[in-house]
């Protein structure tokens, strides 16, 4: 597992922390991974950039600080556990280049997963 925060920008305001977990189902083609790296690299840069992009128009974000946590649930088998699970705001499951019968046992992995605990969670928001 990687993880990676964006703090918040906020001074004075009190912190509150949003929770993303990404599931790593591929790794990108090599032209890419040599010029934006790999998808936790990917899809944090794009989190980073949506946040950052948000608090100009909603003051009330720059106390959210962003946690991302990246699994490999490819190459190193690694998963959420349930306490992962629930202190979770969202999950992402990143695109997968193998055959559509591997694409699907892929699938069902991640999904069994998820079950147990992400069932019953209500969203939360983060602006005002």
């Amino acid at each position: 597992m990687r993880s990676t925060t964006v703090p918040a920008t906020g001074d004075d305001a009190p912190r509150r922390r949003a929770r993303l977990l990404v599931l790593l189902c591929d790794t990108p083609v090599p032209p890419v991974l040599e010029t934006k790296g790999t998808y936790a690299d990917i899809f944090t840069t794009l989190f980073r950039r949506s946040l950052e992009l948000r608090r100009r128009d909603e003051p009330g974000l720059r106390d959210v600080q962003l946690d991302i946590d990246s699994y490999d649930v490819v190459k190193a088998g690694e998963y959420p556990d349930d306490a992962a699970l629930a202190a979770a705001d969202g999950l992402v499951m990143t695109g997968s280049g193998p055959s559509t019968l591997r694409l699907r046992r892929a699938q069902a992995s991640s999904v069994e997963c998820l079950r147990p605990s992400a069932v019953d969670r209500s969203p939360r928001r983060f602006h005002r």
